[in-house]
């Protein structure tokens, strides 16, 4: 009976904490590290749709709990140059909903659901390395707490504190077809100060993602590539106690891009292959950009 009431409180926390880094967790897309051009401005549209039926308690198949997940993304990104150097700026505005519900034994479902506004992302990158075969950009983010969040609940779009971090990029391109690129950040947050309903102070320790992609075009509108990446860290300590919710995941991801014009749209399935702690899910995600 203990460790069916732990599994649960790790479950619950787990939901608590996954819009701090809903976007953190999520892999770059291919081609994301490339340089778009001085003066170039990209206005990008996400649809991402996640499900679960299957959680996890360190590394234990938990309770029957359903999870969704549907939202969408608003990105703009401008790219130029100072003093001879590239660098690119992005604005994330995210908006959706997400329900779980959950079941215990034959007990009827019960349903927890968020929507509107999430975290809105400020990015700045440049550009230490760009020639024909290499290009290598440096990002700092920004995410403020403009989200919705209510502290009696157990699902919220917003995450009530501020989180931060560096990211690295790099990109080799092989043959003229073939790209490859490597990508990593680190990402830090201050106290949620509000959590729960005793309003209690819920920290967070610094999650690490690794990701890679693999492209190839076979004409100039039409690629497919292969992503793998893992996600490390983000343990919750509430009142200074930790929650035993640290986050080890490894997932894989394939896309379809087609080019018309200025607009690319990006097809993508994206699944967990390995969860310690929260949902094993699986989803659908479309993005399309416009370039001008």
């Amino acid at each position: 009976m203990k460790r069916f009431s732990t599994m649960i409180a790790i479950t619950i926390a787990i939901l608590l904490m996954l819009p701090v880094f809903a976007l953190a967790q999520a892999p770059v897309d291919p081609k994301g590290t490339l340089y778009g051009g001085n003066g170039t401005d990209l206005l990008f549209y996400y649809y991402r749709n996640y499900s679960a039926d299957k959680s996890y308690a360190n590394n234990v198949s938990t309770i029957n709990n359903k999870f969704k997940f549907d939202y969408s993304l608003a990105r703009w990104a401008h790219y130029g140059e100072l003093a001879g150097i590239p660098w690119v700026s992005n604005i994330i505005i995210p908006y959706g909903s997400k329900t779980v519900e959950t079941r215990i034994g034959t007990a009827s479902a019960t349903n927890a659901t968020s929507s509107g506004l999430g975290d809105v992302c400020g990015m700045f990158g440049m550009y230490f390395l760009k020639n024909q075969k290499f290009e290598g950009v440096f990002h700092l983010n920004v995410t403020a707490p403009t989200g919705e969040y209510r502290s009696d609940s157990t699902v919220n779009m917003g995450s009530n504190k501020w989180s931060y971090g560096p990211e690295l990029g790099f990109a080799y391109k092989a043959i003229p077809k073939l790209l490859v690129e490597a990508y990593g950040l680190v990402y830090f947050s201050t106290e949620n100060t509000d959590y729960g309903v005793n309003h209690s102070s819920l920290s967070t320790d610094p999650l690490f993602k690794a990701s890679t992609n693999v492209s190839y075009d076979l004409t100039d509108k039409l690629f497919f590539a292969g992503t793998y990446y893992w996600v490390r860290g983000g343990e919750t300590s509430r009142d200074g106690v930790k929650q035993m919710n640290d986050i080890a995941t490894q997932a894989a991801m394939v896309t379809a891009g087609l080019k018309v014009e200025k607009i690319q749209i990006l097809f993508q399935y994206v699944r967990d292959l390995d969860v310690k702690n929260g949902f094993q899910t699986s989803g659908i995600q479309l993005r399309a950009l416009y370039a001008f």
